[in-house]
């Protein structure tokens, strides 16, 4: 059995290796200590722990200092898309426009001023196409080529009540047709004027001059107003008839 003596020799050496040891180990045990604590820096990616699957781990981080917060997005107004529509599309919410119903109507007349008017209460006429225009109308409607100094036609109804109806108008003018009045009234005078003096020229009697009697004055005069009214007549027929207006529809 060993003396007192040595024992409390090897004591120091003891105590001495035991220090070492501890002294050897605490650095790596901080180190694995810092790390568990988060207080020695990010772990790397093969030892990073997975995010739980909690919802608080799904929120975003709270922003730096200095960083911007990202402005809220609007929510889309009731009724229409967030996408906005490209121009000049329809959008699925907006009514479309009803396709035109009735007859297509085209008119062309000799006259540019020519209208393509359309009966409505009573004795209105109401222009609605004028010129050679192509328009959309209705089937049951009453209408009439006329104008501001144009001579209207007589009323016409559409032959059917879909597809295309040409009307075409051959238009004359109020001038024209009164001219034409005028002269025909006046053509009509002197006829009856050249008929007086043909019964006058029957009953007469005596010498009208020298060498004319009042029979051959008054049978000249009869003829030279016959001449007149004649003209009169031909032009006066002939304006009415140019200044009248026809259509024709087919």
């Amino acid at each position: 059995m060993p003396s007192p003596v040595r024992r409390r020799s090897r004591s120091p050496l003891v105590r001495r290796a035991i220090a070492l040891g501890l002294a050897s180990f605490l650095p790596l045990a901080s180190i694995r200590v810092a790390s568990a604590w988060g207080l020695a820096g990010a772990p790397s990616e093969a030892t990073a722990p997975d995010a739980p699957d909690s919802p608080a781990a799904a929120a975003p981080d709270s922003p730096a200092p200095g960083d911007s917060l990202p402005e809220p997005i609007a929510p889309a107004p009731a009724g229409r898309t967030a996408e906005p529509e490209a121009p000049g599309e329809i959008g699925f919410d907006q009514p479309l426009r009803p396709s035109p119903a009735g007859p297509k109507v085209r008119l062309a007349a000799d006259r540019p001023q020519t209208w393509l008017q359309r009966q409505f209460r009573g004795n209105e006429w109401r222009d609605i196409c004028t010129g050679a225009c192509l328009i959309h109308t209705s089937p049951n409607a009453t209408y009439r080529l006329g104008g501001r100094s144009l001579r209207p036609t007589a009323p016409f109804q559409l032959p059917r009540s879909s597809g295309s109806v040409f009307v075409e108008g051959k238009m004359g003018t109020n001038a024209q047709h009164y001219t034409g009045i005028g002269l025909t009234i006046g053509g009509v005078v002197e006829a009856l004027e050249s008929l007086l003096l043909l019964s006058i020229a029957s009953s007469a009697t005596g010498q009208h001059s020298q060498d004319l009697s009042n029979t051959d004055f008054y049978t000249f005069a009869a003829a030279f107003g016959g001449i007149r009214a004649a003209v009169l007549l031909g032009l006066g027929i002939g304006l009415i008839s140019k200044g009248s207006s026809s259509a024709e529809v087919r």
